[in-house]
């Protein structure tokens, strides 16, 4: 019984270890999405219904990232 107790641990921490690779991959990802956005806002030359579609997606990123 102790054993079987012990693996059902192990398989928590490995699944716990990969939600959290998992998550942190994903935030990876949002925030180099999140920078892609800002450098081509920086850029310029993009319209103003641009502009705001691309503040829009930036605000939605920024309060996703914070959850």
């Amino acid at each position: 019984m102790y054993i079987a107790f012990c693996v059902h641990i192990q398989e928590a921490l490995k699944l716990t270890a990969d939600l959290r690779k998992r998550k942190q991959d994903l935030l990876d990802k949002q925030l180099a999405q999140q920078k892609l956005l800002i450098e081509r806002l920086e850029k310029g030359g993009v319209g103003p219904e641009q502009r705001e579609a691309l503040m829009t997606t930036i605000k939605k990123l920024q309060v996703g990232f914070m959850l």
